[in-house]
């Protein structure tokens, strides 16, 4: 009797390259399916199971799973794929309400310049990323690194090459490594090289830390969102980034923003622009 978390255990061992964030989200929605037996479970079953979440979004998450796991049974797999559908359709409507409300209520990229000017030490750092790099909050686990080749490819580092005072990042641990792999993104600015070198980081040392130990991702996520400008989340910032980017017709900029955050610019322009309808 095959259960979800039974077979999204085997997903997994084939699937090593994604992200730890990934399997526990995989985990997580696999287990709501309890002791189904999804060989033989219907449609009915696992459409009640998926209504458990609390969003449009969250069935869909839940869904995906059953689907996922029963490819080899067309009928079912069809009406699964169809209810997702219609789950997408209801997300793409309430993601349209709210693009409007954040069209009106999120700040100008303008003004998220201006005040980084007023950041220093690893608050500057933060905010630098997220409004010129557009990173996640994975991206920022990061680890300091004197070689500009570390050997651990599980880890991301940041990098100062003291003659040229550029900043590197390696970003091996993030949420699309699957796609696009490891990114390296190389910054010559000297403030940002400046406030860097006030943090008086150690070959090995963890940029966030808790009781002394590296912090946990979900750890992580919440300081970042206490250090941003106007406590904005990283997802926020990217929006306000792209309608910039729009505004100002910039679309080799934001090609650029794609590949550092590793988010195709079909997603870019759909996902986060306040300006899509659809």
């Amino acid at each position: 009797m095959p259960t979800a978390s039974e077979l999204i255990e085997e997903y997994l061992k084939d699937n090593e390259q994604l992200s730890e964030n990934s399997k526990i989200s995989y985990r997580r929605n696999a287990g709501k399916y309890g002791q189904l037996n999804m060989d033989i479970a219907t449609f009915k079953e696992m459409r009640k199971v998926a209504e458990q979440g609390a969003t449009p979004n969250s069935k869909a998450t839940i869904i995906n799973v059953a689907i996922m796991l029963t490819k080899n049974r067309p009928q079912i797999f069809n009406r699964l794929t169809q209810y997702r559908e219609e789950l997408r359709d209801q997300i793409a409507s309430d993601r349209k309400k709210k693009m409007i409300s954040l069209n009106e209520d999120l700040p100008s990229y303008e003004s998220l310049i201006e005040e980084l000017k007023n950041q220093s030490g690893l608050n500057y750092l933060v905010n630098y990323l997220l409004i010129h790099n557009g990173l996640r909050n994975a991206d920022l686990e990061l680890y300091y690194s004197k070689s500009k080749s570390p050997d651990d490819n599980s880890k991301n580092y940041i990098y100062k090459n003291q003659k040229t005072g550029e900043i590197i990042l390696i970003i091996n641990k993030y949420k699309t490594a699957g796609t696009y792999g490891k990114k390296t993104i190389i910054i010559n600015n000297k403030r940002l090289a400046e406030e860097v070198s006030k943090l008086e980081l150690k070959d090995g040392d963890a940029l966030f830390k808790l009781d002394g130990k590296p912090a946990s991702s979900k750890t992580i996520a919440q300081r970042v969102r206490r250090m941003t400008i106007n406590k904005l989340s990283e997802g926020e910032v990217a929006k306000i980034i792209v309608k910039h980017m729009i505004d100002s017709k910039n679309f080799e900029e934001l090609r650029r923003i794609s590949r550092s955050r590793g988010t195709s610019m079909e997603t870019l322009l759909s996902s986060y622009n306040i300006y899509d309808d659809k």
